[in-house]
């Protein structure tokens, strides 16, 4: 490695852990942004999203006609429109495309693989088949998700609250809205009404399907539905009812039905209520995405960007290894929910260690969650030892033994800029003089628990060698620390891939019958719906003829169960 190299590599260090946002500089040329909108053009919802992007970006230093040029587009609704909105936005070659909810994601997500798209409120991209998962999209799609289905259950409660009378609710959507030429094979607007269908017997309610194609369709479906009494009406999220909304809130209000919109601008036009996300908040916010994307490529200043399984928490457990988010080369090893340890921000300092171990190295560490790292100044001798020192610090195993805060990595790597650009050489000194957190940080480690971990363990190793079932106990007072002997199965459960699944005794719950086994096995069913088809196809085959012929019973217990095992025959009723 070349002196300039070694240099440029140094600053590039100290860069990276600079607290300091970095800000805009003069572009090299103005970008090109392409915005493609569900509204129609004149539409004061369009309007108030397009200001709030604006003035998003001017809080960023993007300022529209100087240094970034924005190309809209509305399709008022129109699936047409729509797609050669689409082309039209990809055939100008833009830096980014911004747009919102699912249809107009999949149109522009057909025409290019290339230009980066930004998403705002937008049901589930891993369900509607555009990413293979959150954690790895593997594509140039990002942005944020704004509805779960589940959503439906608290529109449900927010209407009978304030229409108790209610006693049929129907669900207004399209079913064009997700035909195949635009939708993939998973997610439409069965999603909403199988939640629908779920919620209903929690309310008391019959569930009733309200399909909408155009305008003549729904004063038909309307009416029909209004001639019986005390119906009440929930309204999906597609291109026909959210580009439509004045004509289906005008149409609802001539037939006097309570409704619960997933959209303020709903209720703005005169709609009952609305329960759903800010839109100009969610597109001010979207400006910050598309920020990370326009780098700078004259002063050469970069982002750092992919921070969606991020967390401002000071402390948080992990997850199982089932359910690992991340990318593991540059993980740390608590990351990986085999040490049974918390995660904070050190875990962060970890993978700032792989990451210049890369750099400086030109190579990724191989089993580093295992093995010590061969020391940088090993590989190569002319990476002074102060520099490899450090970085074999952010490696440390245990997090106590890191660096504690960022501010200390800063301020020894900035000692040895100084005195590389001074002396030409970097001289030892003691690492962490100025690593002070600022925060009290006990070591997580168990201390007299060796003999009950050793047993638990053994129980376990037993159970995988001869698959004969064994239940163990664990007893002693709150708080003594039965969950974190519990806890250390983490670690052995990764080579015989087994399943992690569990459930506390809530002393605010001892009314509700099995709540604990149901919370384990919530868990657990998640796990495995999270596993390739085959395993899941294996574990549902096993469940089903282990529940049969009372499925129901169970599905009613771990209404996840459902998912896996699907709809079950009613329980048969038994003689007086």
């Amino acid at each position: 490695m070349s002196m300039r190299r070694r240099d440029f590599m140094t600053g590039a260090a100290v860069v990276a852990i600079l607290p300091r946002p970095a800000r805009a500089q003069p572009r090299d040329r103005a970008r090109r942004i392409g915005m493609l909108l569900l509204f129609a053009e004149g539409d004061p919802e369009a309007q108030v999203r397009v200001k709030a992007f604006a003035q998003g970006l001017r809080e960023l230093d993007w300022r529209e006609g100087d240094n970034i040029n924005i190309e809209y587009r509305f399709a008022a609704g129109d699936f047409d429109r729509m797609r050669a909105f689409a082309k039209e936005l990809v055939e100008l070659k833009p830096d980014v495309i911004v747009t919102n909810s699912i249809q107009p994601i999949i149109a522009v997500w057909r025409q290019t693989r290339t230009i980066p798209i930004v998403f705002a409120m937008s049901p589930d991209p891993v369900d509607a088949g555009l990413i293979k998962s959150l954690s790895h999209p593997k594509e140039t799609i990002t942005g944020f998700t704004t509805f779960e289905y589940a959503i439906v259950g608290k529109w449900l409660e927010l209407l009978k609250a304030i229409a108790p009378r209610v006693t049929r609710v129907g669900l207004m959507f399209n079913p064009d809205a997700y035909d195949r030429t635009l939708y993939p094979p998973r997610g439409n607007w069965m999603d909403w009404f199988r939640q629908l269908e779920a919620f209903a017997p929690s309310f008391a309610i019959d569930h009733i399907a309200v399909p909408v194609r155009n305008f003549v369709e729904s004063e038909a479906a309307l009416a029909d539905f209004a001639r019986r009494p005390d119906g009440g009406l929930l309204v999906a999220t597609d291109p026909f009812t959210v580009g439509n909304y004045r004509h289906l809130v005008g149409l609802v209000l001539r037939h006097q039905l309570p409704a619960c919109y997933p959209y303020r601008y709903f209720a703005t036009e005169g709609g009952l209520m609305s329960y759903g996300p800010n839109g100009a908040a969610m597109f001010r916010k979207a400006a910050s995405y598309v920020d990370r994307i326009l780098v700078n490529r004259t002063t050469g200043e970069v982002k750092l960007t992919g921070f969606g399984v991020a967390s401002r928490l000071p402390r948080e457990r992990q997850a199982p290894p089932e359910s690992i988010a991340g990318t593991l080369a540059y993980m740390a090893p608590e990351q990986t929910g085999r040490m049974n340890r918390s995660i904070d921000s050190r875990s962060d300092l970890y993978s700032l260690g792989v990451t210049l171990y890369e750099m400086l190295c030109g190579a990724l560490l191989h089993c580093h969650i295992a093995r010590q790292p061969v020391p940088p100044v090993e590989r190569l001798k002319d990476i002074p030892p102060p520099v490899s020192a450090i970085i074999l610090k952010l490696l440390a195993k245990m997090a106590e033994e890191r660096y504690q805060t960022a501010a200390g990595v800063e301020r020894d790597l900035l000692r040895c800029l100084a005195e590389w650009e001074t002396h030409g050489r970097i001289d030892e000194f003691p690492l962490g003089q100025h690593d002070t957190p600022d925060r009290l940080l006990i070591p997580e480690k168990l201390y007299g628990r060796a003999h009950e971990i050793d047993t638990l363990l053994a129980s376990f190793e037993r159970v995988v060698g001869s698959g004969t079932p064994e239940l163990v106990l664990i007893s002693g007072y709150s708080g003594i620390g039965k969950s974190s002997v519990v806890n250390e199965l983490h670690k052995v459960l990764v080579a015989p891939r087994g399943l992690f699944a569990s459930g506390k005794f809530d002393q605010y719950k001892r009314d509700i019958p099995y709540a604990t086994l149901a919370q384990a096995f919530q868990a657990l069913i998640r796990q495995i719906l999270s596993k390739s088809d085959e395993e899941a196809d294996r574990w549902r085959e096993v469940i089903r003829e282990a529940v049969d012929p009372n499925g129901q019973l169970i599905v009613n217990l771990i209404p996840e169960l459902r998912w896996l095992i699907g709809e079950q025959p009613s329980v048969p009723q038994l003689p007086p």
